[in-house]
């Protein structure tokens, strides 16, 4: 009798398995985002160092549970450090066509170096109840002596290069940064309207940043801009940091897919990047993250079926 009961909860806990499976694959997704966000408390970032200690590097968020169907949201770092990088996650719930993004990119004007602004959106299709995060990733240094650079010295050996593309359904650009330079982060926006047009490509090459975008289905031509952060190499009472780019792309057969890549250690990971490639109707991004060891990208088609890749990207550093 024990054993026949034993094996009808193991009947019921595989088929309960399988169809989570099938029927609600991102649900952990959601649940993880939830539970283990490294940001959930934007007062309380977390802090952490390349191995020499000298770089530290900090992980503040916010974590949001959305109704609409287009969300916008600023996050900032904490004082004595400046902005250089960010992540952004769109979560999709069981049954519903999710968001998609079209902005993960530095603030710029006035919060220059301040901070993080990410954008998803619907399309096309209505949402449910839908999350959506947005992570700032701040740097700080200790000079040769032991102290803290100055957060509005250390802004004077950083520049933000930004370039925007022509009117296209699917614009394509990128900014470089110059000669003396080392590339260290970068984001992208797609100025959008009407329908809507979402990024495809928002990630490093050399010392450039590629940004691209695509509309969808329905025609939606938009520019899109390309931002580059750039750091001197050399940064006075310092010295200069040694920066590590790698990338990971993994084949996507249709519906969601994601790729993962780690970062060496001893090095900080300070930006992350994505690309979503396709054969047909399109794969957009709903997900450009910064893991502490690396870099976390997801993709998905949307509405009509479509294989392609999708890539990875970090940036990371530690001092010289």
């Amino acid at each position: 009798m024990k054993k026949t009961f034993f094996l009808v909860l193991l009947t019921i806990g595989i088929i309960s398995c399988e169809k989570d499976n099938v029927e609600d694959s991102v649900t952990q997704e959601n649940t993880d985002l939830v539970e283990n966000s490294l940001s959930k408390n934007s007062n309380s970032p977390i802090i952490y160092t390349d191995a020499s200690g000298r770089v530290e590097v900090s992980v503040t968020g916010k974590l949001i549970q959305e109704r609409s169907n287009l969300e916008s949201l600023t996050v900032y770092v904490p004082e004595g450090f400046v902005c250089i990088g960010g992540s952004t996650h769109a979560s999709v719930q069981p049954g519903d066509p999710g968001a998609l993004l079209t902005m993960s990119a530095p603030t710029v004007g006035a919060d220059e170096f301040r901070g993080w602004r990410a954008e998803a959106k619907a399309h096309l299709y209505g949402n449910g109840v839908w999350w959506f995060e947005v992570v700032a990733i701040g740097i700080r240094l200790k000079d040769n002596d032991g102290n803290y650079i100055p957060e509005e010295e250390l802004k004077n050996s950083l520049q933000l290069f930004s370039n925007t593309s022509a009117v296209a359904s699917h614009p394509s650009t990128s900014a470089s940064v110059p000669f003396g330079f080392k590339l260290i982060s970068g984001g992208a926006k797609v100025n959008w309207s009407g329908a809507g047009n979402l990024l495809t490509a928002s990630y490093p090459s050399g010392n450039s940043w590629v940004a691209k975008g695509k509309d969808h289905v329905a025609p939606s031509a938009a520019s899109i801009t390309s931002y580059a952060i750039g750091i001197k190499n050399n940064i006075p009472n310092f010295g200069s940091l040694n920066v590590l780019m790698g990338d990971n792309c993994e084949d996507a057969s249709g519906g969601f897919a994601e790729s993962l890549i780690r970062t060496p250690p001893g090095y900080a990971t300070v930006s992350g990047g994505a690309k979503s490639t396709f054969n047909s109707w399109g794969r957009l991004l709903t997900s450009i993250t910064v893991d502490r060891p690396g870099a976390h990208t997801r993709s998905k088609d949307h509405g009509y079926g479509d294989s392609g890749t999708v890539c990875s990207y970090y940036i990371a550093v530690k001092k010289d």
